[in-house]
Parts: structure tokens; sequence; C-alpha cells
């Protein structure tokens, strides 16, 4: 065999080899993929991965997590992920459902949950009074505990801990990227706090029991929720108890949400003279696709309502 031969059978053995490392690469880089059930969780889980990890967000931008349910597009990307973050407490099972434990990643470790609020509905047949408040009572820890920015920091410091364990060799990112992240969304905090303490009126009314947690982090309190359970049309008794606290209270502003239906909070707004708003508790929408900006916008439009700015 000539050199020339020899050169060309080296310079070929040398080009295969980069060819089937490059795509041995690429392959390893796909796989470095995680997802997370809603928008907010995946922002903050994206926020820090920084650029080496990919985030697949399952629940659809203008969907609710209550009344979501998955279809077979939503399920393959849960496949192909490496672990799937999740808020749990009942709020988004349909991410986690037959998937073993290890691949499951839970961010409320060290939050102080809170009880999920009671509601009873009238029943006039009084056998089966009991039997039917058994079935809609709301039981067990409230779900939307990322609405507080005291929560949402220790929510970062658990996924820091968990990408570290997962991808060891990425820790010094993942820790230099939750540092950072913590820093804002304590001076979001604190300015909130500031700007909320300025307030002569501090009762929201909500769309759901949403924001409990939100309310309690920065000086503002829930005294109703308009729907009793999220997707599910109130009963008459139920309105007319929140149209009268409306009444008592002077409440001149009631808060939607995007992600459900408003046909109940405007005949309500009307009829008590109120205008309405939107708050939003999942975000990921144009304006308010991170979780920062999502409650930059809560913030803003509550203090814009109750100030007059």
């Amino acid at each position: 065999m000539s050199k020339l031969s020899l050169l060309l059978a080296l310079v070929l053995i040398i080009v295969g080899a980069f060819v089937v490392l490059s795509n041995n690469e690429q392959g390893l880089q796909q796989e470095r993929t995680v997802a997370a059930s809603i928008a907010p969780l995946a922002s903050l889980v994206q926020s820090v991965a920084g650029d080496k990890i990919e985030v697949v967000q399952i629940l659809p931008a203008g969907s609710s997590p209550h009344t979501f349910s998955l279809a077979v597009s939503d399920k393959l990307k849960i496949e192909k992920a490496e672990a799937v973050f999740v808020i749990g407490h009942e709020l988004d099972d349909w991410a986690v459902e037959g998937l073993s434990e290890e691949k499951i990643l839970y961010v409320d470790s060290g939050i102080e949950l809170k009880e999920a609020e009671e509601h009873e509905e009238e029943h006039e047949d009084e056998d089966h009074e009991e039997e039917l408040e058994a079935d809609h009572d709301h039981e067990g820890e409230d779900p939307h505990y990322w609405l507080s920015l005291t929560n949402a920091i220790i929510m970062v410091d658990n996924i820091e801990s968990q990408l570290s364990k997962l991808y060891p060799q990425d820790k010094d990112t993942f820790v230099a990227n939750a540092q950072s992240l913590k820093s804002e969304l304590e001076t979001l905090r604190n300015d909130a706090v500031a700007k909320f303490s300025q307030l002569q009126n501090k009762e929201l009314v909500t769309f759901h029991n949403a924001f409990a947690y939100f309310a309690d982090d920065l000086g503002l309190e829930v005294i109703a929720s308009i729907e009793e359970f999220p997707g599910k049309e109130p009963t008459a008794a139920y309105l007319k108890s929140v149209g009268e606290l409306i009444q008592e209270e002077n409440i001149k502003v009631l808060f939607k949400e995007p992600q459900l239906s408003d046909a109940v909070i405007k005949p309500l707004a009307e009829d008590y003279g109120a205008q309405v708003l939107t708050l939003d508790p999942i975000g990921g929408i144009d304006g308010r696709e991170s979780y920062l900006s999502m409650m930059r916008y809560n913030i803003d439009t509550i203090f814009s309502a109750f100030s007059g700015e």
C-alpha cells in the first residue's frame, strides 16, 4: 500500500471517529431533559438549570391544572424526561401517573403548607346530606404554595439540590444560578411588601382559593373566593353568601383567572358594581412567561387596583 493510500485511510479513520464521538455527544445532550408540570415550576427549574438542561413544560399555556388531562403527546414528553418536577398535593397528579417514585421530584421540602379550605354545599335531601358533604369537602393541603415568593426561594433550593444530584458535573452552575434567582425573588418580595404596606384596603376576592399563600406572604387578606371548586360552577346559595360579603365589605374589585371561565364573575360584578381584573396563578403566556414576570404582574395589578394608580 502506497504512502498516499495509508494517509487517506488514516484520514478516513479519524473523520469516522470524530463523527461517532459527535453523535454520541449529541445523544447524551438530548438525554439531558427534565419535565415540569406547570409553567411557574418549569420557569424556576429552567432558571436554575440555565442552558445545561432542557426543561419541558407539561401543562399547555392557558390551561388549568385543576381541569387538565394528559394527551398522548404530553405522555411522550414525560416518558422522554429523565425526571419530572411536580407541585404535588393532588394539583398535578396527572403528571406522575404510572411513573416510578425515583423519577418524581417534589419541591415542597421545608415549606409550611396550609390546610385546604373546606366548603359544604346545602342539599334539600337531609338523608343524603352527610354523604354529599363528604364527597364535596376539600381536605388535605392547599397546593398553591408556589404563589408565595418566600416559598419560591425554598423551592429554588430544592430544585438546585435535585438537579445537582442528577447532574453533579454541573453543580457549580446550578448553585450560582440558584443564588442569583433567589436574590431576585427576595428583592421582589421586599419591594412588594413595602408597596402593599401603603394600602388602606388589603382585602381580596379571588376567583378560586389559589392566592392564600400569596396574600399571607405580602400582607394581604383573601376574604372570599367566587368558585368553591376550580372549574365547577358554584351553587346559588354559595354565590349569595359571597355577594353579601362583597356588599358588607364594600368590595370594588373582583379578580378572575385566565385559565378558568369568567361566566360567573361578570354578572356578580354587575350586580354589586365591582370592577373585574385578572390575577394569574399559572402564567406561561405573553408578558407572563417567567415566574418572576408572572408575580410582578400580579403584584402590580393588585397595587394599581387598590391605590388608584
